[in-house]
């Protein structure tokens, strides 16, 4: 069964503007590279695409309103250049257990307040600046990554992005910040 929750009824098509679309409970999306069409919705706000196989972010071009997209759990390696281009409003963006190695593509995500990408294969501490874009991220998960587990890893995370008020596990406390000056 295919989750919807309709809004308000459109006075042109009179079908129902769905802001909620799950086709992961039944595996009603097929295992495809890129999104079915029944998934572009215009008034969308949230796409649960987890565990669906995919290779790669393709077909959001209708989805302006797509607050909350979930890839959690997909066999991503990368992130193509504007994938992300179509959702300027996108606040919440989970793509954890994939195979992705890079933060790159991210920074026109300026609305971006919860970044899930823990359980990927990020390794550098240098891909950690490409979160300074990203002025609105509060909460970012990057646990179960090569790079969470590197010396200085936390402080230059909260020296990048200086708005965070969880970074993974933890809590940002006034102490974590003021140490991040010796960086």
């Amino acid at each position: 069964m295919v989750r919807l929750v309709p809004g308000p009824l459109t006075c042109f098509a009179r079908q129902y503007a769905y802001h909620v679309l799950d086709p992961c409970i039944s595996g009603w999306l097929n295992a495809k590279p890129k999104l079915n069409r029944r998934c572009r919705r215009p008034g969308l706000r949230s796409l649960d695409l987890h565990g669906n196989k995919l290779t790669r972010v393709d077909g959001l071009q209708t989805l302006h309103s797509l607050r909350e997209l979930i890839l959690d759990h997909n066999i991503l390696k990368y992130l193509d250049a504007g994938c992300f281009a179509s959702v300027p409003r996108l606040r919440r963006l989970h793509l954890g257990h994939n195979g992705l190695r890079s933060l790159a593509h991210l920074s026109n995500l300026t609305r971006l307040q919860f970044l899930h990408i823990g359980s990927n294969r990020i390794t550098e501490i240098t891909e950690l600046d490409r979160l300074t874009n990203l002025v609105s991220l509060t909460e970012v998960w990057l646990v179960d990554n090569l790079v969470a587990k590197k010396q200085w890893y936390r402080a230059l995370l909260l020296s990048k992005c200086r708005q965070l008020k969880v970074s993974s596990v933890q809590m940002v406390t006034h102490f974590t910040i003021t140490g991040t000056h010796l960086l």
